[in-house]
């Protein structure tokens, strides 16, 4: 694709995320490496999650800068073979070749074969290299791979394959209404979903996040408990709908109900009520109807709080009506913790707290837990 990449910088290198126009196209949820030349500043794309659901991609134009990031496949089962598809894309104007190669760790967890594969891309042309991963049981460090192209640099991913979450969601014969009280009563027929993680690893959060899901007759009912301290008085600086909300204290919801791995739908709102919606497919133009509803509460020992209630109906999720028994769909849940005491600052810090672990990007929605649709009754809470 053609066209034209904008990027905005913020304090500290930071980047303030838009939808970008390539050739007529749009596409959204870009991950971007900023390669500064004398003039300007040149952005190299490197994955966009409508192009594939391959475990990496690799985009060749002018130049790969020397880069670290995880990239994570999530599997039913880590004890069997694992396909590890890596696409490349030659969006420059001359032939490129090079070689990707596998760097195993000695008592790595996986052997992944082949071990290294040249490849050799005409302008204008995208393949696909394919790797598998067998697992050894060990349990060690993870592989890294290493994108060597010639006259253009190098790229390194450290692979991380993870068990995929999973939990099961009750269809309720009850509406929800989404005050942020839970005092509806199809809040005692939902699942708590369980086993939040900072990202990136598996600490487990600062402070304590409660999840609850239901399939009310009105649409998915989401809720969450966040423990926070004043919550009151946090402030934030999205004001309108579909600015950076989250760059505030916020959740996000990311849904794929048909699970393909790369169309997905995501939902955030900071602790003011201010919302984001955007879809993989359609960009931030999407504006979906839903619903949330905000509390700030403290607990009789004086454990501050805030509530969040989120109802989605269906069809604002591209369905003519709600799951059936044993339907599945591909869920994320991420909170923007930005209350972490920093040692010896009266300021306070981010942390990114998520129920399935995508290992530096939320968009890896290949990633993403699993959910079941299931009759009400007790238990199901995810892992």
């Amino acid at each position: 694709a053609g066209g034209h990449v904008s990027v905005l910088t913020a304090d500290e290198g930071a980047l303030e995320w838009r939808t970008y126009s390539l050739g007529g196209r749009l596409v959204d949820n870009l991950e971007l490496s900023i390669a500064p030349t004398e003039n300007n500043t040149e952005a190299v794309i490197e994955k966009s999650d409508i192009l594939t659901d391959a475990l990496a991609v690799i985009t060749l134009r002018k130049e790969i800068k020397s880069i670290t990031r995880q990239v994570c496949r999530a599997v039913d089962d880590p004890s069997k073979e694992v396909e590890l598809p890596v696409r490349i894309l030659n969006q420059s104007t001359r032939l490129f070749s090079g070689d990707l190669v596998w760097t195993i760790p000695e008592n790595s967890g996986w052997k992944i074969y082949p071990q290294q594969s040249a490849f050799s891309l005409s302008s204008g042309k995208a393949g696909v290299v394919n790797f598998r991963a067998v697992p050894t049981g060990t349990g060690g460090p993870a592989p890294e791979l290493l994108a060597d192209v010639q006259g253009v640099g190098y790229m390194r991913q450290q692979l991380v394959i993870t068990p995929r979450k999973t939990a099961t969601i009750p269809i309720s014969e009850l509406k929800m209404n989404p005050d942020g009280r839970f005092s509806d009563s199809i809040w005692k027929e939902a699942h708590e979903l369980t086993g939040f993680n900072v990202m990136g690893g598996t600490d487990a959060p600062f402070h304590v996040i409660r999840y609850s899901a239901v399939a009310a007759t009105n649409g998915l009912a989401l809720g969450l408990r966040c423990e926070a301290k004043k919550p009151g008085n946090i402030s934030t600086k999205a004001k309108r709908r579909d600015a950076n909300v989250h760059h505030d204290e916020s959740v996000e919801i990311f849904i794929d109900p048909d699970m393909r791995a790369r169309d997905y739908m995501q939902f955030a709102s900071n602790i003011r009520g201010v919302i984001l919606d955007r879809s993989s497919r359609l960009g931030i133009s999407w504006n979906p109807r839903w619903e949330r509803g905000i509390r700030f509460g403290r607990t009789e020992d004086g454990l501050e709080y805030y509530n969040i209630e989120i109802l989605i109906p269906y069809n604002s999720l591209g369905l003519p009506e709600r799951p059936k028994l044993g339907d599945k769909w591909a869920m994320n849940i991420t909170r923007n913790d930005y209350g972490i005491p920093i040692e010896g600052s009266d300021k306070t810090g981010l942390q990114v707290v998520q129920w399935a672990p995508t290992y530096g990007s939320n968009a890896h929605s290949g990633c993403y837990g699993v959910v079941t649709f299931v009759k009400p009754g007790k238990g199901g809470s995810g892992n």
